[in-house]
């Protein structure tokens, strides 16, 4: 056997043992040349690992989808909860075993008359009202409603009262009982012929 085949003999034996000789790759060519093809003979022979990646994924797949199935199935067999579940539903949806009942609306509300309100002020108890149209007389406050009652006190015309109590009819007149810094005593509200002697604040 030749030197250049003993040399690429031993390229082959070398590449099987994977024991690769540096100088003999570098300095002889049919060493270099049975080592390559006896390498590459092995590669072709070897299976072709896949990725971790590719075999896992296909795995965890199954496991979430398994999960969900599961997650799916004790919550509808758990007691109660297909009720609640149903019970949330609107009145739209479709139930097996449940019909859904027309939902009659109601009428909307008929509006609210709106108040009355009184804008001209009027004599109240706890109000107050001025005395007028005097021509500079006074206006007699007596014990009691009536023409007959005795004076007590005498309201000068523009004099604001406070409205104690009332009102009460007497003598064909209308009497508040009102009170200042002058006294207290009921008075008429006015005269017969309408003129007003009790003008409300």
């Amino acid at each position: 056997m030749s030197n250049n085949d003993e040399m690429y003999e031993r390229g082959i034996q070398d590449a099987a043992e994977d024991d690769l000789n540096p100088f003999y790759y570098q300095h002889y060519y049919h060493y270099r040349q049975g080592y390559d093809l006896a390498r590459r003979r092995m590669y072709r022979k070897r299976p072709v690992r896949q990725p971790v990646t590719r075999k896992v994924w296909p795995a965890l797949f199954v496991v979430v989808l398994l999960a969900l199935i599961g997650a799916g199935l004790f919550i509808f067999t758990t007691p109660g909860t297909r009720e609640n579940a149903t019970a949330q539903l609107p009145p739209e949806a479709d139930v097996v075993g449940v019909t859904a009942m027309p939902v009659e609306e109601e009428p909307p509300p008929s509006p609210l008359p709106e108040p009355v309100v009184d804008s001209e002020p009027h004599l109240q108890i706890g109000g107050t009202a001025r005395i007028v149209n005097l021509n500079n007389a006074v206006l007699r406050g007596r014990s009691e409603p009536g023409i007959t009652q005795p004076v007590l006190v005498r309201f000068t015309e523009n004099s604001a009262v406070t409205i104690l109590e009332g009102p009460a009819e007497a003598d064909d007149y209308t009497w508040w009982r009102v009170a200042n810094e002058m006294g207290t005593g009921w008075v008429a509200e006015g005269s017969l012929d309408g003129v007003i002697w009790l003008e409300p604040q």
